[in-house]
């Protein structure tokens, strides 16, 4: 995240001011523009939504209206097929009586015979005599039937179903008429086991009211459901029904073809759940509840129990759907007509328009972003030509041209840095010259300012003007200092030689007392050595001991065990003497009964004696046996107790042990210590023996240094001489004149020690100094005092004592008290010395003398 940060926060750096300024003004357009695109979208969808929530719900009013309007025609076939059968069910004549006719005629108003008597007619449907009545009541009856199927495509077929015995004594009274029986002019007479068990008649039995099958495929393959309206006797009993059975795809005129929605589909479901018709023709004569999924039925239900219309959107495997539901009162029943659309397709108009909106808006921002870009950029053109003055400036090229007319921000900030081109140039070239006559070594050129150092640009000047006054009393500095090195150089001479006499017979005296101290340490050594080995020696006793301890432990825990399993075998061995003794008491019980039974228990008395016998055998030895166990418990008990003793005795000889341990391991400790306490000495007498060596060497290279110093410092001062420097006459003539140099004088008084003389310093014993001091050096000039070694006197043949190798010591104090009081040529610079002389300068130490 942060790299891309920084590769974003790179991209801008890199963008021109104006694609920063049309991104800027683009980004703010299009944020009010989303705003508003959003809003836009948000309230067209919602009346979008609305009108077509309208819109659905007036198709499925529709729909509606027009399932009722068939349910309509049925109920009026019904209410024609009522009154026929009420005429039947009221006429009074008999089967010998003549037709009779109630209407109304020029002469007279009444009941009058229009026929003769006893004609024997027959029924249509049964075939049996019937009255005039029944016969004219049938023909009306048949001919509404026959009316009924004929005159109304979605009806297949009505029927007229009575109870066995319930019209007029007539065993089997239910006619019906079919699609094909109007086509041969037949009536069907159905006999009662073909409707007995139909739900269009068992429910009219048990619910008492009209109402609708579900869809069914009947006998002949058609698909339908039946329409039932119970009859009932004047005992308000259902005695029969009248049924009409109408086509399932009757429903197919709520069927509508729209363009906008081409997927919307419809469905009837009656009071049961059950689909009696739906635009997906695979789900007529399903539970709807079977067709979608548990979370959408449940909440249908729940809208379906509220009781009126409704709108739901549920999830289906095809995707979300809308369904609209209207309900379709039935008596005490209701229907749901059920109208669906794809959401995608739902909301395709609302979609469409905020698309519409979006892509509108993305043109709208184009333009202004291009309109916008073009006017930053040709008014921000100018910026152009200051950015190229400003990277010509940069490159040090002031060669530029800064014409602007207008009178604006802009040609301000031109007109600006013109301004600063200018004074830049004039300072440059003011500093050159100045510049350059301090490069030729004149440190009185005038420095003064001519006007052009002004605000930020006065420091330049003051820093020239500092420097050059810094290096004028530099130099001036440097001539003075030059001249005293020359003469410090000679007293360095001096001393360097009385340093040499007085190393060489420290030398000899250092190593016989190394010599002796080697000694020593080597029996130091030995001693130590010894009193490891006596160490290790008692440590392996100690060892041994404890192991023998741990030997016996283990000893004394197996004798415990014995015991204890001598005691577990001395309670097997009283089991085996209780039994022995039981045994014994049941062979004397045998032995009586033996004797009690005469001769026929002479063999058991035998077998009893015997047993008896072994039984005092098994007790006898189970006796010894507990006498051996108890004599073993008593040898090991005394076993256990000598373990002891000998674990006592062991542990005393290991606590002794311990003790000869430590104390040759003390011996060995104290050896060691004495063993490192004279190598430290004879490495400091090693170290004493290097500095002295080393003194000796160095004193006789000072004395080359120095005068190789000397000749550097007559070079310095020429070079010096050459340079033009202010107050050169009156400075350094005054410092001539002032004082010379005078080198200090090697003297007891400088040095805060006495002066012995070489015999006596011998005959004195005086011990020699372990270690010297030096300074440590800078480049910058010190007062501070050096520490080293008071040379020795002049010899009149002095010797350079053999070098000896020994170990460095780095970490060593510094002691002594000879002091050296040094000139001003502490710190001097021996570049021009000859590096090869330079390398004996180095002590073991790693310490510089000079």
């Amino acid at each position: 995240m942060k790299q891309k940060n920084n590769r974003v926060n790179a991209v801008k750096k890199d963008m021109q001011l104006s694609q920063r300024l049309s991104l800027i003004v683009g980004a703010a357009i299009l944020t009010c523009l989303v705003v508003l695109t959003t809003f836009v979208s948000i309230l067209s969808g919602k009346k979008l939504n609305a009108f077509a929530e309208d819109e659905f719900y007036a198709y499925s009013d529709s729909n509606v209206a027009k399932i009722d309007g068939i349910l309509t025609r049925t109920n009026e076939i019904y209410h024609g097929l009522k009154g026929a059968i009420n005429i039947l069910n009221e006429a009074q004549d008999g089967a010998d009586d003549a037709f009779t006719s109630v209407w109304q005629t020029d002469s007279f108003t009444g009941v009058s015979s229009v026929s003769g008597t006893a004609l024997g007619l027959k029924s249509r449907i049964t075939g049996n005599t019937v009255r005039p009545s029944r016969f004219e009541a049938e023909s009306v009856l048949l001919s509404q039937m026959y009316q009924a199927v004929s005159s109304n495509d979605d009806i297949y077929g009505v029927g007229f179903f009575m109870d066995p015995g319930a019209f007029d004594g007539e065993p089997v009274y239910a006619p019906y008429i079919s699609k094909p029986d109007v086509e041969t002019h037949t009536v069907e007479n159905f006999t009662y086991d073909r409707y007995s068990e139909s739900e269009y008649y068992t429910r009219a039995k048990s619910e008492g009211s009209n109402g609708f099958t579900d869809t069914y495929t009947d006998s002949d393959g058609v698909n339908m459901f039946t329409a039932f309206y119970p009859i009932k006797n004047a005992a308000d009993e259902v005695v029969g029904v009248i049924l009409i059975d109408v086509y399932s795809d009757v429903f197919k005129i709520i069927d509508v073809d729209n363009e906008e929605f081409p997927s919307m589909y419809s469905n009837v479901i009656n009071e049961n759940g059950t689909i009696l018709y739906s635009s997906h023709t695979n789900v007529i004569g399903k539970k709807f509840k079977d067709t979608v999924s548990e979370e959408a039925y449940a909440t249908i239900k729940a809208e379906i129990d509220k009781g009126g219309r409704f709108n739901v959107t549920t999830a289906s495997s095809s995707g979300k759907v809308q369904r609209f539901y209207e309900p379709l009162k039935m008596g005490k029943k209701t229907w749901w007509v059920q109208t669906a659309v794809p959401v995608k397709e739902y909301n395709a108009a609302s979609n469409t328009i905020r698309n519409s909106i979006i892509a509108a808006t993305v043109i709208i921002v184009v333009i202004l972003f291009v309109l916008t870009y073009g006017l930053i950029k040709k008014n921000l053109a100018p910026l152009k030509k200051i950015s190229a003055v400003a990277d010509s400036v940069a490159r040090g090229d002031f060669e530029v041209d800064l014409n602007y007319h207008s009178q604006d921000e802009i040609g301000n900030a031109i007109h600006g840095l013109g301004s600063v081109v200018t004074r830049i140039r004039n300072i440059i070239e003011d500093l050159h010259d100045k510049l350059g006559e301090i490069s030729r070594g004149n440190f009185t050129v005038d420095l003064s300012d001519n006007g052009n150092y002004v605000g930020a640009y006065a420091p330049l000047l003051e820093s020239m003007q500092s420097i050059t006054k810094q290096l004028n009393q530099t130099m001036l500095d440097i001539r003075q200092s030059s001249e005293q090195v020359s003469s410090g150089a000679e007293q360095v001479s001096d001393g360097a030689q009385a340093l040499a006499q007085g190393s060489t017979e420290q030398a000899s005296s250092v190593e016989e007392l190394s010599a002796t101290m080697n000694e020593i340490s080597d029996k130091i050594k030995v001693t130590a050595s010894k009193a490891k080995e006596a160490s290790d020696l008692g440590a392996g006793a100690g060892q041994a001991v404890q192991t023998s301890n741990a030997k016996m432990a283990e000893m004394s825990a197996a004798m415990e065990d014995i015991v204890e399993r001598s005691n577990e075998i001395s309670k097997i061995i009283k089991t085996i003497d209780d039994i022995a003794f039981q045994t014994n008491i049941l062979s004397l019980n045998a032995a009586i009964e033996a004797a009690r039974a005469g001769s026929a228990g002479k063999g058991f008395a035998v077998v009893a004696d015997e047993v008896g016998n072994l039984a005092k055998k098994s007790q006898e030895a189970a006796q010894n046996t507990a006498l051996l166990i108890e004599e073993t418990i008593e040898a090991v008990q005394r076993g256990g107790r000598i373990s002891e003793e000998t674990a006592e005795a062991l542990n005393s000889v290991t606590e002794k042990s311990i003790k000869i341990t430590n104390l040759v391991d003390e011996i060995s400790v104290a050896s060691g210590e004495q063993a490192k306490g004279v190598a430290q000495v004879t490495e400091g007498i090693d170290q004493i023996s290097s500095v002295v060596q080393t003194n000796s060497a160095t004193a006789q290279q000072s004395a080359a240094a120095a005068e190789e110093l000397s000749g550097q410092a007559n070079i310095l001062n020429d070079l010096v001489n050459k340079f033009q420097l202010k107050g050169v006459a009156s400075n350094y003539s005054a410092k001539k004149k002032k004082a010379d140099y005078v080198p200090p004088v090697m003297t007891d008084e400088n040095t805060n020690v006495d002066y012995i003389p070489d015999s006596a310093y011998k005959k004195a014993n005086v011990p020699v100094p372990k270690k010297v001091t030096t300074s440590s050096r800078d480049n910058s000039k010190s007062d501070s005092a050096v520490s080293s070694s008071k040379p020795a006197p002049k010899a009149s043949a002095a010797k350079t004592a053999p070098a000896k190798a020994s170990k460095p010591k780095n970490d060593a104090p510094i002691t002594g008290g000879d002091s050296f009081v040094p000139s001003d040529m502490d710190g001097m610079d021996l570049t021009n010395v000859d590096p090869a002389s330079l390398k004996k300068y180095s002590s073991p130490n790693g310490s510089d003398k000079y």
